[in-house]
């Protein structure tokens, strides 16, 4: 091989690790679980949330909300510069004044082009064994799963397996939870839902099913809606865990967000906690009935609201890139539900 080929050979599988790299990066992030709970022997679980902004070139403004059956909460704003990085350590104590609790985090921005990275470490600390943890790998709200495997799990050789569920989302989703041994036979299933805005851990997953426990079992999850399912595989004698994500057969279908073909569209922002539809706002002085009307007959969508300063729509990407060019829009922008504190 020449100096040339090695060369180009290199340069693409660089190209393949950044593709690969930039699959955990986006506007929103959910990392499934984060907890600050009691362990064994008297030890106790914290976690610690780390946040980059992975942009070559522009500085992005991202919240954290900390979603828990019990009470959610939001920090204030924080801007990151290129390639900077907040770290956020025993979060639910120091960022959000919780002595106790588990839940969801969801890291987000309202621009559709921020590159934001999160990952959590959930740590063990006062055991005798010294401090141990593992990686929760926060991933896109586009790569949630509607179906999703968790393979080589164990509940024997002094191992307990646990199977989170987490659904970030705003609707319930109905979820089925399936056990398959190593040779791919079917042990059961149960259906299950899990709430909007909720993550439910089941500890012990083989004692769910009318089975004993199995070694390098696959447990299958099939959801109405996108989720991030996870396991982890604990030792009895220890309690150290390792985390296991995982592997999404089916992704949940979002539209992308469509570039408008004008030079200088109307800007558009996300929701941090994306409910239906969109609100369209006119710039000043545009008749808000007459207007929409128009825009409705043109383009094929019916309104929902009609206020003074706009509309509320369900819309497809292809009719929001649309919108954006017209001249009597300020901002499009992505509803969403309201902060929790």
């Amino acid at each position: 091989m020449t100096s040339l080929s090695r060369f180009l050979l290199f340069l693409l599988l660089a190209l393949a690790a950044a593709a690969q790299a930039t699959d955990f990066a986006g506007p929103n992030i959910i990392i499934p679980i984060a907890g600050r709970t009691p362990g064994a022997f008297g030890t106790e679980w914290r976690t610690d949330l780390v946040v980059t902004n992975a942009s070559r070139s522009k500085a992005v403004t991202f919240w954290i909300v900390f979603l828990a059956a019990e009470a959610s909460a939001q920090l204030t704003p924080v801007e990151l510069q290129p390639r900077g990085t907040a770290i956020y350590k025993d979060i639910l104590l120091s960022a959000f004044g919780r002595a106790a609790g588990a839940g969801i985090i969801r890291v987000g921005s309202t621009s559709p082009e921020a590159l934001l990275t999160a990952r959590a470490r959930i740590y063990n600390v006062g055991g005798a064994q010294g401090e141990y943890g593992q990686i929760v790998q926060g991933v896109p709200a586009t790569k949630l799963a509607k179906e999703a495997y968790l393979s080589a799990l164990s509940g024997v050789n002094g191992n307990r397996t646990n199977v989170g569920i987490a659904n970030p989302g705003g609707t319930d989703a109905e979820v089925f939870i399936s056990l398959f041994e190593r040779d791919g036979a079917e042990r059961g299933g149960f259906a299950t839902t899990i709430p909007a805005f909720t993550v439910r851990q089941m500890n012990d997953i083989f004692s769910q099913f009318q089975t004993g426990p199995l070694d390098d079992a696959t447990i299958q999850i099939t959801s109405s809606r996108g989720v991030y399912p996870y396991a982890s595989i604990v030792r009895l004698d220890t309690g150290d865990a390792d985390f296991v994500a995982a592997a999404a057969a089916q992704i949940d279908q979002i539209d992308p967000i469509v570039t408008p073909a004008c030079a200088k569209p109307a800007p558009i922002a996300l929701a941090i906690l994306p409910a239906p539809g969109w609100i369209v706002s006119y710039n000043e002085g545009v008749d808000s009935a007459s207007t929409t009307g128009a825009l409705a007959a043109k383009y094929g969508f019916t309104p929902k609201d009609v206020y003074s300063f706009g509309f509320h729509a369900e819309l497809t990407q292809a009719t929001i890139a649309a919108l954006r060019c017209e001249p009597t829009l300020e901002i499009v922008e992505q509803d969403g539900y309201g902060f929790f504190q």
